[in-house]
C-alpha cells in the first residue's frame, strides 16, 4: 500500500518492527467438555461483528482452565484483529480472554505506537488487507503479512490529536446507529401490544406448525476452487448476511454453471430466510429480492393467505432462543428443517397482520433514510482517515 509523500518529522516503519504480533489458538475438538464451558471468556469472529463498535465487552462462550492452556490468553485492553474470513477488523478487548485462531493479537508495542492510533489505521487499511490475504478456502491474514505491514508514524502527540479526532467522527457514526436501533425496538413493542408474546400465545390465537403453511428448502454452494461458478449475475445469500434482516443485495453472485453445479436454487421475494448453523443459528432475515442461497439456510414460503410475511419474520424473531434451544450438537447450534418445521406460530386474524406490515413498511422507510445517511458519514469518515493516515490535514485542523 502506498502511502506516498508523508510530512516531515513522520517516519514510516514495518508493523513487525513497531510490536510483537501473535496468532490465536482454539482447543480441539470444538464443543469438548474438558476444554468449553467455563468461566474463561473464549473471543471469538462473531463476538467481533455483532456490533460495529471499537471494545469488545463481553464473549458468547468461555473456556475451562484446561482449554485456556490450548487457546492464547490475553490481558484486558490488548489490541486484536481478524485474520481469515473477515479480514483485518480491529477491536480492543475490554475483557481478559482467549482469542481463537481467526485473530492476530498485538503486544509490548513500541513507545512509537499509540495503541488507538493502531486501531484507526487497522480501519483504514483493511480493505487493502482483505485484497492481498492469500485465498485458499476462504482469505487468510498471516503473521508474515502483518509484520510487513508499513506504518506512518507522526511524533506521538500527533498520533494522539488523530485519536481523539477520529473517536469524535465515531460517536457521530454511532448516534446514527443507535437512532436505527430504537426505531427497531418501536417495531417489537408494536408487535408485542397488537399479538402478544408469540412463545406463550396470551390472546388465544389458533397456532399451526411452519410445515403446515410455509413451503421449506435450502440451498447450495458451487465448489469454491471452479472459479467460473462465482461472480455472475445471480444473487447468493451466506448465512451471515442473514445477521442483516432484510436481504436487498448479496455479497456474492452465482454464475448459470455455479447454479446448475450445486443444489442452490431461486427463493422469491418474501421469503423468510432462517439461519440453521453456528453462530447465525435462528437468525431470520426477509428477502426482498429474488435469490439464492447457500446450504446453511432454510428459505420458508408462506400461504400469504394465512401469515404475511413480515409478520412471520417478527414472530421468528421472537422465537429464536426457544428454537435455538431444540438445537443438536455439542458445541454450536445447529438447527434442521424438522426443527423448524415444527414450530408452532399464532396465527392472527390476516387484516391485524396486514396492519402490522404496514407499520414496519412505515418504519423501514424511515430506516432507509437513516442507513443513507450513514453511507454519508461512512464516506466522510473513511476520507477523513484517508487524510489522516497520509499526512494531509493542517496540523490547526487535527489539534484537540
Amino acid at each position: 500500500m502506498s502511502l506516498g509523500n508523508i510530512p516531515n518529522g513522520w517516519k514510516v516503519k514495518r508493523l513487525g518492527e513497531l510490536c510483537h504480533i501473535l496468532r490465536g489458538a482454539s482447543p480441539r475438538p470444538k464443543g469438548d467438555p474438558r476444554y468449553f464451558g467455563g468461566k474463561i471468556p473464549w473471543i471469538k469472529i462473531s463476538d467481533v461483528t455483532k456490533d460495529s463498535g471499537k471494545y469488545l465487552d463481553t464473549t458468547e462462550e468461555f473456556l475451562t482452565e484446561e482449554g485456556k492452556e490450548k487457546s492464547v490468553y490475553l490481558r484486558a485492553e490488548t489490541l486484536v484483529v481478524t485474520n481469515s474470513a473477515t479480514v483485518g477488523l480491529p477491536k480492543i478487548l475490554r475483557v481478559a480472554g482467549c482469542i481463537h485462531d481467526g485473530f492476530l493479537a498485538f503486544l509490548n508495542m513500541s513507545e512509537e505506537l499509540e495503541r488507538d492510533y493502531l486501531y484507526y489505521y487497522f480501519l483504514f487499511s483493511r480493505q487493502h488487507l482483505t485484497d492481498i490475504a492469500p485465498l485458499g478456502t476462504q482469505r487468510n491474514l498471516n503473521t508474515g503479512i502483518a509484520k510487513a505491514l508499513p506504518v506512518p508514524l507522526p511524533p506521538i502527540e500527533i498520533q494522539r490529536r488523530i485519536v481523539l479526532l477520529l473517536d469524535k467522527a465515531v460517536l457521530l457514526k454511532e448516534k446514527r446507529e443507535q437512532a436505527n436501533r430504537v426505531s427497531e425496538k418501536v417495531i417489537y413493542s408494536m408487535f408485542v401490544k397488537m399479538f402478544g408474546d408469540p412463545l406463550s400465545n396470551p390472546k388465544k390465537w389458533r397456532t399451526l406448525r411452519i410445515r403446515e403453511f410455509c413451503e421449506m428448502g435450502t440451498g447450495g454452494t458451487p465448489r469454491r476452487s471452479v472459479a467460473s461458478n462465482f461472480g455472475g449475475n445471480i444473487p447468493w445469500v451466506k448465512s451471515g448476511e442473514v445477521n442483516l434482516k432484510y436481504i436487498l443485495d448479496t455479497e456474492e453472485r452465482l454464475t448459470d454453471q455455479g447454479l446448475a453445479n450445486s443444489n442452490a436454487r431461486f427463493f422469491p421475494e418474501n421469503t423468510i430466510l432462517v439461519a440453521m448453523y453456528g453462530a447465525t443459528a435462528g437468525k431470520v432475515a426477509l428477502l426482498k429480492i429474488q435469490a439464492t442461497t447457500n446450504q446453511a439456510i432454510c428459505g420458508l414460503m408462506p400461504d400469504q393467505t394465512v401469515v404475511n410475511p413480515s409478520y412471520l419474520q417478527y414472530c421468528l424473531e421472537y422465537l429464536a432462543p426457544n428454537i435455538i434451544s431444540q438445537s443438536v450438537g455439542t458445541g454450536q447450534p445447529n438447527l434442521s428443517q424438522e426443527i423448524i418445521g415444527d414450530v408452532e406460530i399464532p396465527i392472527p386474524q390476516l387484516d391485524l397482520q396486514g396492519r402490522f406490515a404496514l407499520l414496519v413498511d412505515n418504519a423501514l422507510d424511515i430506516q432507509q433514510r437513516q442507513r443513507n445517511s450513514e453511507q454519508e458519514i461512512d464516506k466522510l469518515f473513511f476520507s477523513l482517515m484517508d487524510k489522516v493516515f497520509r499526512g494531509k490535514l493542517k496540523e490547526g485542523r487535527h489539534s484537540s
